[in-house]
């Protein structure tokens, strides 16, 4: 039992600090101020005006590799999402039955196979087989 005592004592205050304190990486600083610059677009802030302003506060990041990073972020989040709503929708069901359901649901090929299904030019039509006075002489 004295165990189970130690580790309740156990707070981790060097790892929780870190929460607090900006990362040295450049992906890990926007990850840091993400709630802040996703707050910020989400009011109508241009990303240029987000860029000036994390440079003004110390974050020196290109515009460019700014604009990619929050591009991967928001792409994180919608995989996450989608991934909690499919689990949810289904509960209690394993997630590979998830993934073969929803890929019934969509077929990758529905749009070649309703252009092929759709009647096709006829060139000869067009052309009257080669006979500009549509007389068929054969």
């Amino acid at each position: 039992m004295s165990e189970d005592n130690s580790m309740r004592d156990f707070h981790l205050s060097c790892l929780h600090a870190l929460q607090s304190q900006r990362p040295d990486k450049p992906m890990g600083q926007v990850r840091w101020a993400w709630t802040e610059i996703n707050a910020a677009l989400n009011a109508g802030h241009t990303l240029k005006v987000v860029h000036q302003r994390l440079c003004q506060d110390g974050v020196v990041i290109a515009y460019s590799t700014l604009a990619r990073y929050i591009n991967r972020i928001r792409c994180e989040e919608a995989r996450q999402n989608l991934r909690v709503g499919s689990l949810a929708s289904y509960p209690g069901r394993h997630p590979l039955k998830t993934q073969a359901l929803a890929a019934k649901s969509f077929d990758p090929l529905a749009n070649a196979m309703e252009a092929l299904s759709k009647p096709r030019y006829s060139v000869r039509d067009a052309m009257c087989d080669g006979d500009p006075t549509k007389k068929k002489l054969i």
